[in-house]
C-alpha cells in the first residue's frame, strides 16, 4: 500500500511519515534516514521536493540566527572581559554570514515564486527579498 505525498511521489505509509517529518529522502525509491542539513545537495530543482527543500533550509538559518543570541549568555555572565569581546566578534562575524545567505536564500524562493515565511522580529536577511 502507498500514499502519494507529492504529486506523482508515492511512498508506504510510514516512509510518507518519515518524509513528513524529515527523517527520510525520499528522492530515492527507499527512503534513507538522513540529517537535514544534508538536504541542500540532494534533491534536484526540478523534483517536486525542491520547494520543500528550500522551505527546510530557511527554517535552519532561522533557527541558528535565533540560536546565536543564546550563545552569548555565557560570554556576558564571564568575569573576563576578554573573552566577551572575542565571543562577540565571532558571533557578529557568523550572524553576518548567516543573514547574507538567509537573504540570498530568500531571493531564491521568491524568484521561484514562493510566498516568503515571515522572519521573526529578531531575524534579518541581508537584501532580504521583502
Amino acid at each position: 500500500e502507498t500514499v502519494e505525498i507529492l504529486p506523482g511521489l508515492e511512498a508506504t505509509p510510514y516512509g510518507a511519515a518519515q518524509w513528513f517529518s524529515g527523517e527520510a529522502d525520499l528522492t530515492d525509491a527507499e527512503p534513507r534516514r538522513r540529517g537535514m542539513r544534508e538536504w541542500p545537495n540532494l534533491v534536484d530543482p526540478r523534483s517536486p521536493l525542491y520547494p520543500l527543500q528550500l522551505f527546510r533550509e530557511h527554517d535552519a538559518l532561522v533557527a541558528t540566527l535565533r540560536d546565536l543570541a543564546v550563545s552569548l549568555i555565557p560570554a556576558a555572565e564571564s568575569r573576563d572581559p576578554d573573552f566577551h569581546g572575542r565571543m562577540l566578534t565571532v558571533v557578529t562575524a557568523e550572524r553576518g554570514i548567516l543573514e547574507s545567505e538567509l537573504g540570498r536564500l530568500r531571493r531564491l524562493m521568491a524568484g521561484d515564486g514562493l510566498a516568503l515565511p515571515p522572519l521573526p522580529d529578531d531575524v534579518t536577511g541581508s537584501g532580504d527579498a521583502e
